[in-house]
Protein backbone atom coordinates (compact mmCIF):
# COMPACT_ATOMS: atom_id res chain seq x y z
CA UNK A 1 0.00 0.00 0.00
CA UNK A 2 2.49 2.17 1.29
CA UNK A 3 4.59 1.65 -2.48
CA UNK A 4 1.25 2.03 -4.33
CA UNK A 5 0.60 5.34 -2.37
CA UNK A 6 4.27 6.83 -3.26
CA UNK A 7 3.42 6.28 -7.04
CA UNK A 8 0.27 7.42 -6.98
CA UNK A 9 1.47 10.17 -5.51
CA UNK A 10 4.78 10.97 -7.82
CA UNK A 11 2.75 10.13 -10.57
CA UNK A 12 0.47 13.03 -9.78
CA UNK A 13 3.57 15.37 -9.05
CA UNK A 14 4.61 14.27 -12.72
CA UNK A 15 1.70 15.49 -14.13
CA UNK A 16 1.73 18.72 -12.08
CA UNK A 17 5.73 19.73 -13.54
CA UNK A 18 4.49 18.60 -17.35
CA UNK A 19 1.65 20.83 -17.55
CA UNK A 20 3.76 23.62 -15.37
CA UNK A 21 6.70 22.95 -18.37
CA UNK A 22 4.16 23.08 -20.84
CA UNK A 23 2.28 26.04 -19.63
CA UNK A 24 5.63 28.40 -18.84
CA UNK A 25 6.37 27.16 -22.75
CA UNK A 26 3.10 28.82 -23.66
CA UNK A 27 3.56 31.95 -22.06
CA UNK A 28 7.66 32.03 -23.76
CA UNK A 29 5.64 31.06 -27.27
CA UNK A 30 3.26 33.82 -26.99
CA UNK A 31 5.80 36.40 -25.67
CA UNK A 32 8.40 36.12 -28.74
CA UNK A 33 5.26 36.40 -30.93
CA UNK A 34 3.73 39.05 -29.69
CA UNK A 35 7.59 40.56 -29.78
CA UNK A 36 7.50 40.04 -33.54
CA UNK A 37 4.47 41.82 -34.63
CA UNK A 38 5.42 45.07 -33.32
CA UNK A 39 9.58 44.49 -34.61
CA UNK A 40 7.98 43.48 -38.54
CA UNK A 41 5.56 46.64 -38.44
CA UNK A 42 7.93 48.54 -37.49
CA UNK A 43 10.43 47.77 -40.17
CA UNK A 44 7.58 47.63 -42.40
CA UNK A 45 6.54 51.45 -41.85
CA UNK A 46 10.50 52.71 -41.97
CA UNK A 47 10.43 51.48 -45.71
CA UNK A 48 7.24 52.52 -46.27
CA UNK A 49 8.66 56.18 -44.91
CA UNK A 50 11.53 56.00 -46.92
CA UNK A 51 9.26 56.14 -50.08
CA UNK A 52 6.97 58.88 -48.96
CA UNK A 53 9.25 61.87 -50.11
CA UNK A 54 10.99 60.44 -53.13
CA UNK A 55 7.52 58.93 -54.29
CA UNK A 56 4.08 59.14 -52.93
CA UNK A 57 2.24 57.33 -55.23
CA UNK A 58 4.36 54.22 -54.49
CA UNK A 59 3.89 54.86 -50.45
CA UNK A 60 0.59 54.62 -51.39
CA UNK A 61 0.59 51.47 -52.90
CA UNK A 62 3.08 50.02 -49.99
CA UNK A 63 0.57 51.34 -47.26
CA UNK A 64 -2.37 48.93 -49.35
CA UNK A 65 -0.23 46.48 -49.27
CA UNK A 66 0.47 46.84 -45.57
CA UNK A 67 -2.95 46.40 -44.82
CA UNK A 68 -3.16 43.33 -46.20
CA UNK A 69 -0.06 41.98 -44.04
CA UNK A 70 -2.16 43.27 -41.19
CA UNK A 71 -5.25 41.29 -41.85
CA UNK A 72 -3.02 38.10 -42.38
CA UNK A 73 -1.47 38.62 -38.86
CA UNK A 74 -5.39 38.82 -37.67
CA UNK A 75 -5.90 35.86 -39.09
CA UNK A 76 -3.13 34.17 -37.69
CA UNK A 77 -4.50 35.36 -33.74
CA UNK A 78 -3.28 33.17 -31.37
CA UNK A 79 -2.28 29.93 -33.60
CA UNK A 80 1.66 29.00 -32.86
CA UNK A 81 1.41 27.18 -36.24
CA UNK A 82 0.24 28.26 -39.45
CA UNK A 83 0.72 26.37 -42.97
CA UNK A 84 3.49 27.44 -45.11
CA UNK A 85 0.92 28.67 -48.02
CA UNK A 86 -0.15 31.13 -45.00
CA UNK A 87 3.31 32.42 -44.38
CA UNK A 88 4.16 32.56 -47.87
CA UNK A 89 1.58 34.67 -48.61
CA UNK A 90 2.59 37.08 -45.62
CA UNK A 91 6.45 36.99 -46.94
CA UNK A 92 5.02 37.63 -50.46
CA UNK A 93 3.09 40.81 -49.24
CA UNK A 94 6.28 41.95 -47.26
CA UNK A 95 8.53 41.41 -50.60
CA UNK A 96 6.25 43.44 -52.96
CA UNK A 97 6.47 46.44 -50.27
CA UNK A 98 10.18 46.31 -50.45
CA UNK A 99 10.18 45.50 -54.08
CA UNK A 100 8.65 48.65 -54.96
CA UNK A 101 11.47 50.55 -52.49
CA UNK A 102 14.27 48.94 -54.11
CA UNK A 103 12.84 48.71 -57.43
CA UNK A 104 15.55 46.81 -59.93
CA UNK A 105 17.91 46.48 -57.24
CA UNK A 106 15.90 43.52 -55.54
CA UNK A 107 15.52 40.19 -57.19
CA UNK A 108 13.23 37.30 -55.97
CA UNK A 109 13.31 34.04 -56.73
CA UNK A 110 11.20 31.45 -55.30
CA UNK A 111 11.49 27.55 -56.03
CA UNK A 112 8.50 25.88 -53.70
CA UNK A 113 7.94 22.28 -54.00
CA UNK A 114 4.03 22.02 -54.43
CA UNK A 115 4.01 18.79 -51.34
CA UNK A 116 5.39 21.46 -48.84
CA UNK A 117 2.46 24.36 -49.21
CA UNK A 118 0.41 22.32 -46.41
CA UNK A 119 3.28 21.87 -43.91
CA UNK A 120 3.22 23.53 -40.79
CA UNK A 121 5.68 26.32 -39.63
CA UNK A 122 5.76 29.06 -36.66
CA UNK A 123 4.40 31.97 -37.62
CA UNK A 124 6.59 35.08 -38.65
CA UNK A 125 9.87 32.44 -38.80
CA UNK A 126 10.02 32.70 -42.45
CA UNK A 127 9.05 36.22 -42.70
CA UNK A 128 12.09 37.14 -40.09
CA UNK A 129 14.39 35.42 -42.04
CA UNK A 130 13.57 37.24 -45.24
CA UNK A 131 13.18 40.61 -43.75
CA UNK A 132 16.90 39.85 -41.99
CA UNK A 133 17.85 39.23 -45.63
CA UNK A 134 16.53 42.32 -46.67
CA UNK A 135 18.12 44.69 -43.75
CA UNK A 136 21.69 43.27 -43.24
CA UNK A 137 22.44 42.22 -46.48
CA UNK A 138 20.46 43.62 -49.89
CA UNK A 139 19.58 47.19 -48.28
CA UNK A 140 23.33 47.48 -47.80
CA UNK A 141 24.59 46.92 -51.46
CA UNK A 142 24.73 49.68 -53.59
CA UNK A 143 23.36 47.72 -56.36
CA UNK A 144 21.35 45.77 -54.40
CA UNK A 145 20.49 41.50 -54.33
CA UNK A 146 18.82 38.37 -54.28
CA UNK A 147 16.33 36.74 -52.00
CA UNK A 148 15.48 33.09 -52.99
CA UNK A 149 13.16 31.03 -51.08
CA UNK A 150 13.56 27.40 -51.84
CA UNK A 151 10.92 24.70 -49.52
CA UNK A 152 11.36 20.92 -50.01
CA UNK A 153 10.52 17.76 -48.20
CA UNK A 154 13.72 15.61 -47.61
CA UNK A 155 14.57 12.67 -45.04
CA UNK A 156 11.80 13.57 -43.01
CA UNK A 157 12.29 16.78 -42.50
CA UNK A 158 10.61 19.99 -44.08
CA UNK A 159 13.32 21.99 -45.30
CA UNK A 160 13.34 25.83 -45.73
CA UNK A 161 16.77 27.70 -47.29
CA UNK A 162 16.54 31.62 -47.31
CA UNK A 163 19.82 32.46 -50.10
CA UNK A 164 20.69 36.36 -49.66
CA UNK A 165 23.28 38.68 -51.10
CA UNK A 166 25.69 40.06 -48.41
CA UNK A 167 27.32 38.72 -45.64
CA UNK A 168 26.98 37.44 -41.91
CA UNK A 169 28.13 38.58 -39.53
CA UNK A 170 28.40 35.97 -36.70
CA UNK A 171 28.26 37.58 -33.30
CA UNK A 172 26.03 38.32 -30.49
CA UNK A 173 25.17 41.61 -30.99
CA UNK A 174 25.08 41.97 -34.82
CA UNK A 175 22.51 38.23 -34.84
CA UNK A 176 20.05 40.47 -33.37
CA UNK A 177 16.65 40.21 -32.27
CA UNK A 178 14.63 37.87 -35.00
CA UNK A 179 17.76 34.97 -35.51
CA UNK A 180 17.85 35.26 -31.96
CA UNK A 181 13.81 34.50 -31.57
CA UNK A 182 13.52 32.23 -34.44
CA UNK A 183 16.53 30.02 -32.31
CA UNK A 184 14.55 30.43 -29.13
CA UNK A 185 11.08 29.65 -30.62
CA UNK A 186 12.37 26.47 -32.73
CA UNK A 187 13.66 24.92 -29.59
CA UNK A 188 10.44 25.38 -27.88
CA UNK A 189 7.93 24.03 -29.97
CA UNK A 190 10.14 20.51 -30.97
CA UNK A 191 12.37 19.89 -28.28
CA UNK A 192 15.56 20.40 -30.42
CA UNK A 193 14.60 18.41 -32.85
CA UNK A 194 14.52 21.22 -35.23
CA UNK A 195 17.57 22.54 -36.99
CA UNK A 196 18.86 26.15 -37.70
CA UNK A 197 21.95 27.29 -39.70
CA UNK A 198 23.18 30.31 -41.32
CA UNK A 199 26.72 30.98 -42.89
CA UNK A 200 28.02 32.77 -45.86
CA UNK A 201 29.09 31.38 -48.81
CA UNK A 202 31.33 33.36 -51.61
CA UNK A 203 28.94 37.09 -51.97
CA UNK A 204 25.70 35.09 -50.26
CA UNK A 205 24.15 34.01 -46.58
CA UNK A 206 22.59 30.95 -46.41
CA UNK A 207 19.69 30.08 -44.07
CA UNK A 208 18.31 26.87 -43.05
CA UNK A 209 14.95 25.61 -41.46
CA UNK A 210 14.70 22.04 -40.90
CA UNK A 211 11.72 21.05 -38.97
CA UNK A 212 10.32 17.29 -38.35
CA UNK A 213 7.79 16.71 -40.46
CA UNK A 214 6.42 13.99 -38.20
CA UNK A 215 6.51 15.96 -35.13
Amino acid sequence: YFALNTFENWKKEEIQNLELRAAKTEIELNSFKSQMNPHFMFNSLNSIRALVYEDPNKAKQAITMLSGIMRNNLLFGKRQIVSLREELDLVEKYLSIEQIRFEERLHIEYDIHPETFACDIPPFMLQTIVENGIKHGVSKIIVGGLIKISCKKENGFFEIEVVNSGNFQPDTEREGFGLANTKKRLELIYNGKANFEIANQNDFVFTKLSIPTNF
